[in-house]
């Protein structure tokens, strides 16, 4: 039996609300990033993990109303969980990096509907600064059969001739840039320019909103604007200096270009191998009130504790409403704690 059929059954059981009632928590944290209208172009695809259609992105708001969640921002989220939880389950919708259409396509969907969200800007990609790396070696991928990685002053060899070697090298090579510095960053990007003639740099700028779009969302009404850091580079990977850079760097330039300093924050990558308890730390003393990881669960009331390493449950691709009902239960939730 597929593991699909299986998700079916239990969803259509009820099973997912009876877990729900004892793992489901006090909400839920979802995390999406693009917006888009699937086009299936028939070429190899390593990021469609990160789209979400906009008639998905209603299922799930249908869902969540239907279940009786209300709908919030980020900020509201950790507030309730800091006042006690009390009232009925929460959930907050989240959009990580700053692309244009979460103002082309999410803002008048959030506004037909009239539901809040946060969107976490990395204030590099919106000032034309910060490469979108993934989708650069996702193209070199795609139109090669060997991709070349230079890091550190040497460079490593990656298959790419079927499907599946390109599945398995893009994988491995995000485990390396997982754990780049900002230098090692640059110098990879720059190696994918001249190797593969891929512009990590053109990519951001084609896909990430204007300041006037960002101060379009935060006017709305209905949009928190939270911080992403600068560059989008793995915070764990720096010296010191250079990620209270990113951290306090990014909500400044952040109040500076909307009037207004976010309170919620959210890890780059947000994996427990690019945040530690230094960057916990910093984005404390940063003046945030609140952080957030992707460690996939629903929020507890036990995280009332742990304001600055707070769980976010991750959506889409070929993900549906049977798969959020599921993730919302807590049933194979992430469960180890980030060191705090």
């Amino acid at each position: 039996m597929s593991k699909r059929v299986v998700k079916w059954a239990i969803a259509a059981s009820g099973l997912d609300r009876c877990a729900r009632a004892l793992f489901g928590g006090a909400g839920a944290v979802l995390m999406f990033h693009q917006v888009t209208p699937r086009v299936r172009s028939g070429q190899w695809s390593a990021t469609e993990g990160l789209k979400v259609t906009p008639g998905a992105l209603e299922s799930f708001i249908d869902t969540l109303q239907g279940e009786g969640y209300d709908l919030i921002t980020a900020s509201e989220a950790a507030s309730r969980l800091a006042a006690g939880a009390r009232g009925g389950r929460f959930a907050a919708l989240t959009f990580d990096d700053g692309y244009r259409d979460n103002h082309d396509v999410l803002l008048p969907l959030l506004q037909r509907r009239a539901v809040k969200a946060t969107v976490y800007v990395s204030a590099g990609f919106i000032d034309r600064g910060a490469p979108m790396w993934w989708f650069g070696v996702e193209r070199a991928l795609a139109e090669n059969t060997r991709v070349q990685i230079r890091a550190g002053g040497g460079a490593r060899e990656f298959p790419a001739a079927t499907a599946a070697e390109k599945d398995a090298s893009h994988a491995r090579i995000g485990e390396l840039f997982f754990g780049f510095t900002p230098g090692e960053t640059r110098e990879a990007v720059a190696g994918l320019k001249a190797d593969h003639g891929v512009d990590c740099l053109a990519i951001a700028d084609r896909l990430s909103m204007s300041w006037d779009q960002v101060r379009a969302l935060g006017q709305s009404g209905l949009v928190e604007i939270g911080g992403h850091a600068i560059s989008h580079c793995p915070l764990a990977a720096m010296n010191d200096a250079e990620a209270q850079g990113e951290i306090a760097g990014g909500r400044r330039r952040l109040a500076e270009k909307l009037g207004r300093a976010p309170v919620s924050f959210a890890y780059p990558y947000g994996v427990q191998a690019t945040v530690g308890p230094r960057d916990i730390a910093q984005v404390k003393a940063a003046g945030f009130t609140s952080a957030f990881t992707t460690q996939s669960r629903p929020l507890l009331a036990s995280d009332a504790a742990h304001l600055f390493a707070l769980p976010r449950i991750g959506l889409g691709g070929d993900d549906d409403s049977t798969a959020l009902r599921l993730r919302l239960s807590g049933i194979a939730a992430d469960r180890l704690p980030y060191a705090a």
